[in-house]
């Protein structure tokens, strides 16, 4: 009996055991069933693990640079698929230039990155279009008083907590969701059960004993560093609720039951938690407590915040909940980042310039985080994160083109660098010139507020540059008069006629500059500077007309085009002495040719009605006057007309057989004689002497 009893016995203990096992195998499947149907419920987009520095960001800020992980050269976006990413910006500048509307532009961004995730750097863009989600609103004069104020502080410190927040929320249901048996969540929604299938996954070996209780199947103070961490202020007051009748932790619990309210502490607070955390949790074995006070004291606990994320964030904290000191903290923060790390420490010889970004721009170093891109050769990223910057009114900007991309900003007494904005855009602007002068001038509104060392509006400079080589181009971007006067306009003119005006100015000047005077002309008139246009024309004729040339006749039918032009109203030359002088100028390009083409008769017939030279003796002096107050542009050529003149009057007198003309001619022969020996005008060696040889046949 007792041998079957025995065997009965083992039997049915067994048959226990297989039940709850099968029962246990059954829990652990319907949960995970749960959990696959929850994920798929919310269709969660998995990103990855960390959000500065990916998998690879694990890093403790206590070691030797030398342990960073090494990052592959270039591989976070394939350089074949680039010009994709740059059109796509690129057309979304050219709209957001025509319209202007600065809150639009970081969501058109938002858009064109999740359209091209495969070619974005999702780890850049995701922080700054966070910053970017809610305006800062700016009710300051200056950018600088923007910069320093509390409004900005308070925006950008909890922009960059509620970014590391959502990011570390990301990564727990992320680690939950590729180990799902571990996990063990059961499809339950909310943090509460999040929390808990994370450290179910991680099933963290830290702990020696576990103190105050647990919370769920967890020590409560690891549950509530992660409550606190991904900012569910609700659960944090949940969890302390259970250990709210420790004496020990009184302060600490204060400051995190009214942490859905706010957590900021004022100095005699800050004072009191060191008190409570100097005499009953620096020598604790629970590092979570540690490190909940630790983020309100700033203090390291290397076995929590052991990858630069929980670091960083935990930093930002601790500068946030100073209600007396933050910015000065912030201050503090930032020279440890850029001075005491540095460039060396996070980049080095690993090229992680991401990484780098990721804690300037957290730290509201945002144009130093914008250098870092530049010379990791993020130009794309660069240049549209300054816009997003620029457009925003948050940007300290170098006031001299000349300077370094980034420099200190030692004039503004604060711990700031300023941007050479304006450089960075015509950088990038240039990949433009040759095959996309839409995005160019695009691009190139950014710079209408800028100007050069020689006070010339920037846009306009840059387009000049590329449109003086170039008439059709020219033509089609800045537009153009027709014949009878009317005008055709622009490209350009889309974006305002200002904008058109400064830069067809611009181009006019550069094309003068260059030589290309009839050019510059049109341009002028185009935009009614007509007596700038005039002018030009004036010394333009004045430099052709005294040589015979194929140049010189084209240059005369323009001018007499423009002279008809300009006896419409609203083309009129206002300035008396320019219309005056180029109707001359033109008549005396008549002259010359007759000259030239030894049409004597004609010539002197022709000039006799200008009255700039005597005619006879007795009109000496009315001549003197007439050179006294003869413009530049006449008195430049004056030697020139008196040696073809005379020409003209020794060719006569050698052709012609009545005496009383030839008497007549050697008359205004030496009236022309004594008037070149009155006025004070040295004439050109050559021509003097040549004048003299043929005043000889005067005589």
């Amino acid at each position: 009996m007792n041998d079957i009893y025995t065997f009965q016995s083992s039997c049915s203990v067994d048959n226990d055991i297989n039940f709850i096992k099968f029962f246990n195998d059954v829990t652990e499947t319907t949960a995970f069933d749960a959990d696959i149907l929850f994920l798929n419920r919310k269709a969660q987009e998995l990103r990855k693990v960390n959000s500065i520095g990916g998998t690879s960001s694990k890093m403790l800020f206590c070691v030797n640079k030398k342990n960073f992980p090494k990052k592959k050269k270039d591989i976070s976006i394939p350089e074949r698929l680039l010009p994709q990413l740059q059109k796509a910006l690129a057309e979304e500048i050219q709209t957001y230039a025509l319209k202007k509307n600065p809150s639009s532009l970081s969501t058109s961004f938002q858009k064109i990155i999740n359209n091209n995730m495969e070619i974005s750097n999702n780890q850049i863009w995701r922080k700054v279009l966070h910053f970017f989600n809610k305006p800062i609103p700016n009710k300051y004069k200056t950018t600088l008083e923007f910069r320093t104020s509390e409004e900005f502080f308070e925006s950008l410190m909890q922009f960059s907590m509620s970014y590391l927040q959502k990011e570390f929320k990301e990564h727990m249901e992320n680690v939950v969701s590729k180990n799902l048996k571990l996990a063990k969540r059961g499809g339950r929604p909310g943090n509460e059960y999040l929390i808990e299938g994370f450290l179910n996954v991680i099933r963290l070996k830290c702990y020696y004993d576990v103190q105050d209780g647990i919370f769920g199947s967890h020590p409560i103070w690891q549950v509530i560093f992660c409550a606190f961490r991904i900012g569910d202020y609700e659960l944090v007051g949940r969890c302390v609720e259970k250990i709210s009748n420790q004496g020990l932790y009184k302060r600490v619990i204060d400051v995190l039951k009214r942490s859905k309210e706010s957590i900021k502490l004022s100095k005699e607070e800050e004072n009191d938690l060191k008190a409570e955390y100097d005499e009953e949790i620096s020598k604790s074995r629970d590092p979570y407590k540690k490190a909940v006070y630790a983020v309100f004291l700033n203090k390291e606990v290397n076995e929590v915040n052991d990858n630069l994320e929980n670091w960083i964030w935990s930093k930002l904290v601790s500068v946030y909940v100073s209600k007396d000191d933050g910015k000065s903290k912030l201050i503090e923060l930032q020279k440890l980042i850029k001075e005491e790390c540095g460039e060396n420490y996070f980049v080095d010889g690993q090229r992680n310039y991401t990484k780098y970004f990721g804690v300037l721009w957290l730290t509201g170093q945002l144009e130093a985080a914008i250098d870092i891109l530049y010379r990791g050769e993020y130009l794309i990223e660069a240049t549209h994160i300054a816009i997003l910057c620029h457009e925003a009114e948050f940007l300290l900007i170098l006031p001299n083109l000349s300077d370094d991309i980034l420099l200190p900003c030692n004039y503004l007494n604060e711990y700031l660098c300023g941007l050479n904005f304006p450089k960075l855009i015509i950088y990038y602007m240039q990949r433009f010139e040759e095959t996309d002068i839409l995005s160019f001038i695009a691009y190139g509104q950014f710079l209408k507020n800028f100007e050069t060392s020689c006070n010339e509006n920037l846009f306009g400079v840059c387009v000049s540059r590329v449109l003086c080589d170039n008439d059709l181009q020219r033509d089609e971007i800045l537009g153009y008069i027709n014949e009878d006067g009317t005008v055709t306009e622009g490209i350009l003119h889309r974006y305002g006629n200002l904008c058109a005006t400064e830069v067809i100015i611009q181009t006019a000047k550069d094309l003068n500059f260059q030589g290309k005077r009839i050019e510059s002309i049109k341009l002028y008139t185009l935009v009614h500077d007509v007596d700038t246009a005039a002018k030009i024309l004036c010394e333009l004729l004045g430099s052709i007309i005294i040589s015979k040339s194929r140049s010189r006749s084209t240059v005369l039918d323009f001018a007499v085009w423009f002279i008809k032009l300009t006896s419409k109203p609203k083309y009129k030359i206002n300035d008396n002495n320019i219309s005056s002088t180029l109707q001359l100028l033109v008549d005396l390009g008549t002259f010359f040719e007759y000259a030239q083409e030894k049409r004597n008769r004609e010539a002197i017939t022709y000039m006799q009605q200008f009255e700039i030279l005597p005619q006879y003796i007795d009109s000496i002096q009315k001549a003197v006057d007439a050179y006294h107050v003869m413009t530049t542009e006449i008195r430049m050529i004056l030697p020139d007309i008196v040696l073809a003149y005379v020409n003209c009057l020794v060719d006569q007198v050698n052709d012609q057989n009545d005496d009383t003309e030839k008497l007549f001619l050697k008359e205004m022969g030496q009236a022309l004689f004594k008037y070149v020996g009155i006025i004070p005008y040295k004439f050109p060696p050559h021509i003097h002497t040549k004048l003299l040889q043929l005043f000889g046949f005067f005589k």
